[in-house]
């Protein structure tokens, strides 16, 4: 099967994200991408929007980390109250779904979460107070140790790199590294950008080391 390079203009889930140069069907891309404006061609002239896309793409993903953050700043504070259907006894019947914890959340809190999110491994079938887990779509968390040029150059290279809003931590450590960070993406699409784009332009930045938590 025929394939050709095409420069994404938007995030496409399985395919890439805004700026990213990936390679397609040819078919898929002429009768889709292309005609549908969520591609450009990945000639030569194209290639001068990739930082425009790029800008774009952190603006993007600088707002859905916020909304994130947001988010799990309000559901830390949810405690639903669900009724599990009991019969003689006390014994139950029927049993609590991410359904009916996605309706609860909109309906006690007025919080739209989609129900793939929240993670159940068996639905509840007892009473009882649980803690549940939703997944807010930032998935990958990865720790960066960072090798500066000089040591003199931590404070400039510090902020910097706390524009990048996917790095929620940043240490001045003694040892191997000048500093450690620690970042969460929402896939790894997301954090080779981070990687390859945002760290690698930043002066004074010698090398990283990546470790990528598997939890």
């Amino acid at each position: 099967m025929a394939t050709t390079q095409v420069i994404l203009k938007e995030r496409i889930k399985g395919l890439g994200a805004e700026a990213d140069v990936v390679k397609v069907k040819r078919g898929f891309a002429r009768n889709f991408l292309l005609p549908e404006g969520k591609a450009y061609e990945a000639t030569k002239s194209n290639l001068r929007h990739t930082e425009r896309l790029k800008a774009v793409r952190a603006e993007r993903e600088a707002a859905e980390m916020a909304e994130s953050t947001k988010l799990a700043a309000k559901l830390k504070k949810v405690k639903l109250k669900l009724t599990l259907a009991t019969g003689q006894g006390g014994k139950s019947f029927g049993a609590i779904t991410t359904m009916d914890i996605a309706k609860g959340l909109k309906d006690q809190a007025g919080l739209e979460i989609d129900r793939h999110n929240i993670v159940l491994e068996r639905p509840i079938k007892n009473t009882g107070a649980f803690d549940i887990e939703i997944k807010l779509g930032y998935d990958i968390t990865a720790f960066i140790g960072i090798y500066l040029e000089k040591s003199s150059l931590y404070d400039t290279v510090a902020k910097e790199l706390m524009k990048i809003p996917e790095i929620i931590r940043l240490n001045y450590i003694t040892g191997n590294y000048s500093m450690f960070l620690e970042i969460v993406c929402k896939d790894i699409t997301q954090l080779r950008f981070v990687l390859h784009d945002e760290l690698q332009k930043i002066k004074g930045i010698e090398r990283t080391e990546t470790f990528i938590s598997l939890e």
